[in-house]
């Protein structure tokens, strides 16, 4: 891996060559060199005096030892693009050089150099060269050397700026080929506003940091903390575009970005984004975007996007909010309120999403879920609402209301109520649907068709004092069962055509005798399909049970009629055209006591 610009300086300023001039000019041996290093160099004639006349002859010298032979002390060097720009180095202080290598003097790249008092830092390149340039003069001071897999040294310089001897870093475990990443330097969007001189100063400082009152910055290594901006903690934090800081203890405030490796506590503004690499506790604003690594306490909200590992307060997002983490699915719950314009996602919620298309939970919800579309969880307890669908893979209690579908895997025990379909594998309770199945129903299911695996199913053939031939099939459970009946009258003069749905139940059984009791409503054909008519039927059966498969039942029912026609079709009759007394109740009620007879097979 490469540093990149973080040692471009330092690479070009240790590139080696030769040059010479007899009675020339430092302009003369300038050229020379930038003809040979395919770079410039830059400065003010009126500090570096480059008509001066000299003698000098280097071989295989780097650029920075030729530039201090021929000009002395007092200049400083800095390099830009492919440009060493020679300044005066009136009040700039010092600069610290030297190299670092291993036990066996191979270099060592990547070692973060360090006057901690003094807050300012660089990186050794690939060849083990660093330079520290420090402005604040001191009688001493106290270098440090660090990096990943190696113990940190420390040397103590009084007068000697240029250290002859390579510093020799010990391992400390092993040592890899390259920098390895971790943490907030793995983030896709982090890693490439920090740069790799932030990064690999995060990882080899990581356990160093240090309080300050307040940051001001640019960009991340743009800042009045210099070089180790990563490793301070500030109470007050400004940027003009972005800024990276250790952590932060109070309020932040950044008009693009900001990018916290640590925690942040209390209050954290971004135009556009925020990034936390550990905890955040208080509230967090991004225009687009917040991310938190670990846990968020207290409040975010962003125009997108949400992120935390887990939640405890509240998450407002325009279009998303996640609170989980993509490696372990069993990390904390989410404790309290998530707002997406179209999607939550968590591992377990202890509270309310509220989302316009899903909420998504790997594990529990808990309390409240209202979803335009669906809403999924494994287990769920409290109150779901869905345009479409509500979903648990396993246990769900309490009440579940869906446009469309309720799915629960295994066992649902409360209530149930979709436009279309409930599914349950055991159910304690209620399910209201057009279609209800279960295996096993200890409770109530309502709807058109009720399919209880090991429940109740039947087959029935009817016989009935207005209709001859009838097939009923009845599914449900022995306390509330739904029957979907059809039947038919082929006597000329008397035909008629039925069909017709009602619901059962048992009121009680004694080994083989059973006491029912149906309510069923039927609509009839009897001549024009413009002219239906309906009645509604009570029937007490007593039924005996010669098998597990085989019944017969008989026993007195009430019909109430209510005609829709005037007048009578050829070949066709009437229900009450049945030879038994009939009642009129007002102008248009009829109703007779008839009976019911059959046989109910499976």
């Amino acid at each position: 891996m490469s540093v990149g610009l973080c040692a471009f300086a330092q690479q070009l300023l240790q590139q080696k060559m030769t040059v010479g001039v007899q009675r020339g000019t430092i302009r003369e041996v300038l050229n020379q060199m930038e003809m040979q290093g395919k770079f410039y160099f830059s400065y003010n004639s009126e500090v570096v005096p480059d008509d001066r006349v000299i003698t000098v002859s280097y071989r295989d010298q780097t650029i920075e030892a030729i530039l201090n032979g021929m000009l002395g002390p007092g200049f400083r060097y800095q390099v830009a693009d492919n440009h060493i720009i020679i300044k005066s180095g009136a009040g700039a202080g010092i600069v610290i050089s030297g190299r670092v290598v291993d036990m066996y003097g191979e270099p060592v790249e990547y070692v973060s150099v360090y006057e901690r008092n003094l807050k300012v830092s660089t990186i050794s390149d690939q060849g083990g060269h660093f330079r520290l340039p420090i402005r604040q003069q001191q009688p001493a001071y106290e270098v440090s050397f660090s990096r990943q897999f190696f113990l940190d040294t420390v040397l103590h310089i009084q007068s000697q700026y240029a250290i002859k001897t390579p510093v020799v870093l010990r391992s400390d475990i092993s040592t890899l080929d390259s920098v390895s990443f971790s943490g907030i330097q793995e983030h896709w969007l982090a890693k490439r506003m920090m740069g790799a001189r932030n990064r690999i100063n995060s990882i080899n400082l990581g356990r160093m940091f240090d309080e300050q009152p307040f940051q001001l910055s640019v960009l991340p290594g743009v800042s009045s903390k210099n070089r180790l901006s990563s490793q301070q903690v500030n109470k007050f934090s400004f940027s003009l575009l972005g800024g990276y800081a250790g952590g932060v203890n109070g309020f932040e405030l950044g008009t693009v970005f900001n990018i916290v490796q640590g925690d942040m506590r209390y209050s954290q503004t971004g135009g556009v984004f925020n990034i936390v690499g550990g905890n955040m506790e208080g509230v967090q604003i991004g225009g687009i975007y917040n991310y938190v690594d670990k846990h968020a306490e207290g409040v975010q909200i962003s125009g997108i996007f949400n992120h935390s590992r887990s939640l405890k307060g509240l998450q407002l997002a325009g279009i998303s909010n996640w609170s989980c983490h993509k490696k372990d699915s069993s990390v904390v719950v989410t404790a309290g309120m998530q707002i997406g314009g179209i999607f939550n996602r968590t591992n377990t919620i202890q509270g309310m999403q509220i989302a316009g298309i899903t909420n998504w939970n790997y594990r529990n919800g808990y309390g409240w879920q209202i979803a335009g579309i669906v809403s999924k969880n494994r287990h769920f307890r409290g109150a779901q609402i869905s345009g479409l669908m509500n979903y648990a893979q396993q246990r769900s209690k309490g009440v579940h209301i869906a446009g469309l579908l309720n799915l629960s895997r295994k066992s649902m025990n409360g209530v149930q109520v979709a436009g279309l379909f409930n599914y349950a594998s055991v159910v304690k309770g209620v399910q209201i649907g057009l279609v209800n199945v279960a295996d096993t129903f200890s409770g109530v299911a309502v709807g058109l068709i009720n399919v209880a695996r090991k429940g109740k199913h039947s087959l029935n053939v009817t016989a009935m004092e207005w209709q001859p031939f009838n097939l009923a099939y009845k599914s449900g459970t022995d306390r509330f069962y739904s029957i979907i009946h059809a039947g038919a009258n082929p006597v000329e003069g008397y035909r008629l055509l039925s069909f017709g749905y009602g619901l059962g139940h048992r009121l009680a059984k004694r080994e083989r005798h059973e006491l029912i009791q149906e309510l069923s409503c039927h609509g009839f054909y009897a001549g024009n399909w413009d002219d239906l008519n309906s009645l509604a039927r009570y029937q007490l059966l007593y039924q005996y049970s010669l098998s597990h498969s085989v019944g017969f039942y008989a026993g007195p029912a009430v019909t109430v009629v209510l005609p829709g026609r005037r007048g009578r079709y050829e070949g066709y009759g009437f229900p009450s055209d049945n030879g038994y007394p009939s009642v009129m109740i007002g102008n248009n009620l009829k109703f007779w006591i008839g009976w019911t007879a059959g046989i109910s097979l499976f």
